[in-house]
């Protein structure tokens, strides 16, 4: 039942020196600080350990329907559900910041790569002017990321071919970000609003400390 499986992920969880987790059907996957991803099933309340794979610094778990991915320092690795014991590496190079997987899947590198992955895994880069940036995420069909040294919430444009910084917006914050009731939101507690003119965000204001 989808309570013992939630049972079990937390159950996983509680165990501190566990960091991500991903729950797709019967199978929960985790992260660990040791740099290890491993693959638990789903019986009841207890948990099998099915497959460890030791990968180094994992910085982040993302799924979609048929896949478990994996951020490293440096690379991007999958594991489709249907193969669980073979691990594919889709991409190796500069240091990454984080994945997107939205209407397409999205990779942000620290040095300002943003690579579009294609269905068959094809990988279609562009160079932005950012740099040390953390998180990505969807915003009004554009993409957003947070720029730790400048402290600035950027949106990039994806609507044409060749992706582009729209706009920068000074904001101060130490925690994750998401967006949540049209607003901009951190894990501190901060809110900020938009103000906008002429359909554009003109800027943003901080409404909730």
């Amino acid at each position: 039942s989808t309570q013992s499986r939630s049972s079990a992920a937390s159950d996983v969880y509680k165990r501190q020196t566990y960091k991500d987790i991903e729950v797709i059907r019967d199978t929960v996957w985790t992260s660990n600080v040791k740099g290890e991803l491993k693959q638990f099933k789903i019986s009841g309340n207890s948990l099998e350990l099915k497959n460890t794979f030791p990968l180094g610094e994992i910085k982040q778990l993302a799924k979609d329907d048929d896949s478990i991915w994996i951020v490293t320092t440096h690379s991007l690795e999958q594991v489709l559900l249907s193969k669980p014991t073979e691990l594919n590496q889709i991409y190796v190079g500069d240091e990454l910041s984080a994945m997107l997987i939205a209407k397409d899947k999205w990779l942000l590198t620290l040095s300002g790569k943003l690579i579009k992955i294609s269905e068959n895994n094809d990988l279609f880069t562009w160079q932005l002017d950012i740099k040390n940036t953390s998180q990505l995420g969807m915003f009004n069909n554009e993409l957003w990321t947070y720029d730790i040294q400048n402290q600035q919430w950027i949106l990039i444009s994806i609507s044409l071919s060749k992706p582009f910084v729209i706009a920068r917006y000074d904001i101060k914050t130490q925690g994750e970000l998401f967006v949540f009731n049209s607003k901009l939101q951190s894990s501190q507690g901060d809110v900020w609003s938009w103000k906008y003119n002429h359909g554009e965000i003109k800027s943003l204001s901080l409404i909730h400390i």
